[in-house]
């Protein structure tokens, strides 16, 4: 990034983005990278691929069906499942659940977890 300029936002084809009473729900077939943080929690976070998520976020659901889930910074979730991938996650989160049925589960910081499942 260019100092004095705005960070590029490219949306790509395909990219879903819904608005519910709990906030946004964001799903695409691909990889998601959000940087938090962000001006409004997030509902949902669905992906085909890789989900990565940095800065303080808050997003209540988080859904890899084919990746793997990395999460640095501050993440407050209620569900982060990775269907088939690892789950990693380092800095200062609080997590209810956590999933990765097919992979593991590596935590690493100040991380508060309710229910894993790896």
């Amino acid at each position: 990034m260019v100092v004095g300029h705005p960070s590029k936002l490219v949306i790509p084809g395909g990219a879903e983005f819904t608005s519910t009473e709990a906030g946004l729900v964001i799903e695409h077939s691909g990889d998601i990278h959000l940087v938090g943080p962000l001006s409004r929690p997030v509902a949902r976070v669905i992906a085909g691929g890789d989900i990565e998520l940095s800065g303080d976020l808050e997003v209540g659901e988080v859904l890899s069906r084919g990746g793997e889930i990395r999460v640095s910074g501050r993440l407050t979730s209620r569900s982060v499942i990775a269907q088939a991938g690892d789950v990693l996650v380092s800095g200062d989160s609080r997590i209810t659940e956590l999933t990765a049925p097919a992979g593991a589960a590596r935590v690493s910081g100040k991380v508060e977890l309710g229910r894993v499942q790896a």
